[in-house]
This record gives structure tokens, sequence and C-alpha cells, in this order.
């Protein structure tokens, strides 16, 4: 049970930490994600200005989403 609850809700929430914590936007040349850090909570890395929603918060919003169907399928099957 520890491996099913580390694998559907642990592993989502880091992974949406991580997108949290980092840029997101894609670059105007190859239309990739930017990894470099965020200044703020709404802002992005000194080079892309200021999106409302970029790729990165996406993924994010995912990756929580995910991990709270895992806690809700964890709380079901335990």
């Amino acid at each position: 049970m520890i491996v099913l609850f580390l694998g559907v809700v642990v592993l989502p929430v880091f992974a949406g930490l991580y997108w949290m914590s980092r840029c997101g936007a894609a670059t105007r040349t190859t239309g990739r994600l930017c990894y470099r850090a965020r200044r703020g909570l709404f802002t992005r890395c000194r080079d892309h200005g200021f999106q409302i929603v970029a790729r990165g918060d996406l993924l994010a919003v995912g990756f929580f989403a995910l991990a709270y169907g895992g806690l809700r399928l964890w709380a079901i099957v335990n």
C-alpha cells in the first residue's frame, strides 16, 4: 500500500511543486519549456514577460489533479 501511495500521490505532488518553481513559458525559437527559476508566483524568469497561463502552469495543475485523484483512489482501495 505504501508503494501505491508513493506512486499515485507523493510523486505527482513533487512533480507539481517542481513545475510551480519553474518558469514554464515557451521559448520563442524552439517552443520548448523554460526551466529557469521563477521570481514569484505569477511571474516568469527574466527572459519572459508576464503570461497569465503558461504550459508549465498547466503541467503543475495537472500533476496536482493527478495527485488528488490518486489520493481518492488510495482512500477507496485502503
